[in-house]
């Protein structure tokens, strides 16, 4: 179903395909494992119809098929039983009833053979996604109450706004038992409507979305199992942390977990999810009393292993796991929320440590588990992971942690837009990082720390498609319980009228009858005598009680709650409870519309991203400007016309602090923020300011500023020092490149001689010779000077005179051409070389 925005709206706007970053639709190893392909759905309008009620009817036969193989089992159990007794008419009932129920399974495994067609990926991708749909449970409703708590979670998480922010943080918290099983019942929606359709309105239109979905479909279905699994224990404060039922449901979650360990060997499991690069993985529930948490436990395509903490609330403080990197902007804090450990999988089916995460998990206040607090939890993680050693940190948080103390060491003396710009990459390249996440703005922990785990399972348009699909039903199921005419299908208007019309079913002699009319007396005073209306509609609730225990009447009382009138009496109750929320409905439903449309647009946008090559050119043009130092900038210059006035303190302490300081620093810089160039750069511009101030000190009595200029003079010594270490450097580097490169690749192996005509070398190598020629050209003549670039010149001249050589040993026309080619190279380099000489002289 495509579920409207708003009551006039019909369905979401057709979104175009332009948004999605076609690098990222690579097939990779999911398209021969686990997931097939769907790539001849029809999109013509009368196949859709077709195709619609192909997939409904899969579902049908299926969901039968589930129904009715129980029973034949059964049946034939029974037969088996029964066998020797074959002439009693319990038997030959049986007999009949097997009959029967397996010629109904026949006829439904007949037509869902012929149904798809499983020649045709399509059909295929739809036999599978349904066998798994099916397979799911009917899990507990969250229940209406928690209606806007589910629209808070996943359609408010990040959104900020004054009228909602009251709403958001009075009724943002959820249980996760509820909460996973709901999204799970959006992914399955959305699986389903993407099966019926070509998807193109929803946003997923190739193969590779609808996969990607399924892949995230398949994780929550196996998530909700999880859940399940932890349900009898999931904040059950009368269990006792020390009987032996406890230890016995953690003994079977615990066993769980660790076949699931094991299933990661195999990507078609079931139980787990295959990511693009080949990795392995299945999340759990985790946390602690009043707080939610994800562990994630995947294999790498190495064979390696990974415990994965989810955490974007309480506890991501802790530097032990989550580092010491906060980034602000725009209202967010950026941390280091995922946070990847390095383990064996000895330590990962170690007793002791999976019943530490079970028992945590299940936790309350009231029960004996002490591991009920943040603080004991991530005490006992790091006795387990110990994060000093095993957390994995990405090279995008080291780099910004670099960025960070240069940002933050006023040494630099950097101009507020300066530091403006690098906190803007510095953002820029955190974004990149699969680590750093914003952290949580109210109670919503449960949808925020069960998203992350799914960001590596599908790209940003998917995941912003599912989740407009889950606001735009959320927001419709809020329109239809509280903004909506629930009364059409009532013989009553309200709750005072049913009521009314339930006393005339009483026993009017019977104290149920005087308790009844006490309660509409009450319910009537609310607005008149300001009573508390929540009190009364809780009286009215417990109607149901009295009438079971008929404890006020006798006759026909007892049989009031199965009659019409009661029934009316407690849609209208149910309504007035959600009327008490029906303010802050209203604010929520208003909020998740725009919300609905904020998305749509980025949805049909390209994904706003930068790649890291783009952020790093962009750091190191920031910090070539940085040190694109102007003598003018000097403080001396600057403070004073009287050149002699300006020469002492504190001006002379300062200038010459600024190029100390400044010096050090640039020495420092990080090579992948400021290269060896533009450190040999930024010195050369402090040691012309160093030149500058002498000359300015030099201007009127020299004799009285003689420490001063020696000062000076010292600092320049320290800059040539550097400058000259950097030169070797390159330099160095420079000869151990010209060496290992004099080989043509013509030569490397015989066969080249006499194939040249069939091989691709040839334009590789010439390519190669004229950017090798370029860089030499080009390159600074403070790291290359004359004599090296000679050297570098001759070495490039012969390698063209031996490939010449190779090339003429057999005659083609290629091979003339690419000899012309490699004289006209010839030629230029015999130019540079006579320039370099003339310049030399």
């Amino acid at each position: 179903m495509t579920i409207p925005i708003s009551e006039s709206s019909s369905s979401p706007t057709k979104i175009s395909a332009q948004g999605k970053d076609s690098k990222s639709t690579q097939d990779k190893v999911v398209e021969s494992v686990a997931i097939p392909k769907v790539s001849d759905l029809s999109t013509d309008a009368s196949n859709k119809t077709i195709l619609a009620k192909k997939v409904d009817r899969e579902i049908e036969l299926q969901k039968k098929e589930k129904d009715v193989l129980p029973n034949v089992e059964y049946l034939k159990y029974i037969a088996n039983k029964y066998k020797s007794d074959t002439d009693t008419q319990y038997y030959k009932n049986n007999s009949i009833e097997l009959e029967k129920a397996e010629a109904e399974l026949a006829l439904i495994q007949k037509e869902l053979e012929t149904n798809l067609d499983l020649s045709s990926p399509s059909d295929q991708f739809i036999k599978k996604s349904v066998a798994m749909i099916v397979s799911n449970k009917k899990s507990e409703d969250a229940g209406k109450d928690k209606l806007l708590r589910q629209a808070i979670n996943i359609g408010l998480k990040g959104y900020q706004s004054k009228e909602s922010e009251a709403a958001q943080t009075e009724i943002s918290g959820l249980k996760t038992r509820f909460h996973g099983h709901e999204r799970l019942k959006y992914a399955t929606a959305l699986l389903i409507e993407c099966m019926k359709s070509d998807s193109s309105d929803l946003g997923l239109e190739t193969d590779k979305d609808k996969q990607d979905l399924f892949r995230i479909f398949k994780h929550r279905q196996n998530f909700s199992k999880y859940l399940e699994l932890y349900e009898p224990l999931f904040g059950n404060s009368s269990v006792d942390f020390k009987s032996s039922y406890y230890s016995s449901e953690v003994d079977k979650i615990r066993k769980v977990i660790i076949e699931n360990i094991e299933d990661l060997d195999n990507p078609n499991s079931p139980n787990v999810v295959l990511l693009d690069d080949g990795t392995t993985t299945f999340v759990m529930p985790g946390g602690w009393d009043q707080h939610y948490i994800s562990y994630e436990i995947r294999k790498n395509p190495d064979g390696t292993y990974e415990f994965i903490i989810h955490n974007r609330g309480s506890g991501s403080s802790d530097e032990n796991f989550h580092g010491d990197l906060n980034i602000e902007n725009n209202g967010k804090t950026y941390a280091r929320t995922r946070v990847p450990v390095r383990i064996t999988k000895k330590d990962l089916t170690n007793t002791l440590f999976l019943n530490f995460l079970i028992k945590s998990t299940t936790s309350t206040c009231t029960t004996t588990n002490e591991l009920n607090t943040r603080q004991e939890v991530y005490s006992r993680l790091k006795t387990y992971l110990d994060p000093r050693k095993n957390v994995i940190i990405s090279e995008e948080e080291k780099l910004a942690q670099k960025l960070e103390y240069i940002i933050k060491d006023e040494s630099n003396n950097f101009t507020p837009d300066q530091i403006a710009d690098l906190k803007k990459l510095q953002f820029q390249l955190i974004k990149l990082d699969p680590n750093f996440h914003s952290k949580q703005l109210f109670g919503t922990c449960t949808e925020s720390n069960q998203t992350t785990p799914e960001k590596e399972m599908a790209p940003k348009w998917v995941h912003r498609s599912l989740k407009l699909h889950t606001i735009t039903g959320l927001t419709n199921e809020i329109f239809t319980e509280y903004l909506s005419d629930y009364t059409k299908d009532l013989k009553t208007k309200d709750l005072r009228a049913a009521l009314n019309e339930l006393l005339t079913k009483m026993n009017s002699d019977g104290k149920l009858y005087q308790v009844t009319k006490g309660l509409i007396d009450s319910y009537d005073d609310v607005q008149s005598k300001q009573l508390n209306k929540k009190e009364i509609l809780v009286k009215i609730q417990s109607l149901p009680e009295f009438i079971a225990f008929s404890v006020f009447g006798g006759g026909k009382d007892h049989t009031l709650d199965k009659t019409k009138e009661f029934d009316e009496v407690m849609k209208h109750l149910e309504h007035e409870f959600r009327m008490l929320d029906l303010d802050k409905a209203k604010i929520v439903h208003i909020h998740s519309i725009k919300r609905a449309a904020i998305l749509k647009e980025k949805v049909a946008k390209p994904p706003k991203h930068m790649s890291k090559e783009a952020i790093m050119a962009g750091i190191r043009d920031k910090f070539k400007e940085i040190m694109d130092f102007n003598d003018d900038k000097t403080i001396l210059s600057a403070s004073s016309k009287d050149q002699a006035e300006a020469a002492k303190s504190p001006n002379f302490k300062a200038e010459l602090s600024f190029i100390e300081k400044f010096s050090e620093n640039i020495k420092n810089y990080d090579s992948q923020f400021c290269d060896g160039m533009m450190k040999m750069s930024g010195m050369e511009s402090l040691k012309k300011r160093c030149l500058k101030n002498i000359e300015i000190i030099g201007k009127e009595k020299p004799s009285e500023y003689e420490e001063h200029i020696r000062l000076f003079n010292e600092q320049i010594k320290v800059l040539d020092r550097e400058m000259s270490y950097i030169k070797g450097t390159f330099q160095s580097a420079y000869i151990e490149m010209i060496n290992n490169n004099e080989e043509t690749m013509l030569s490397e192996t015989p066969k080249h001689a006499t194939e040249l005509s069939n091989s691709y070398y040839l334009p590789i190598e010439l390519s190669f010779v004229g950017n090798y020629f370029d860089e030499l050209k080009n390159t600074d003549k403070h790291f290359f000077d004359t004599q090296l670039k000679m050297y570098g010149m001759e070495h490039l001249k012969n390698r063209c005179l031996k490939n010449i050589e190779i090339l003429s040993k057999e005659k083609s026309t290629e091979n003339e051409d690419y000899i012309v080619l490699f004289q006209e190279q010839i030629e230029a380099i015999d130019k540079v070389m006579s320039q370099l000489e003339t310049s030399s002289e």
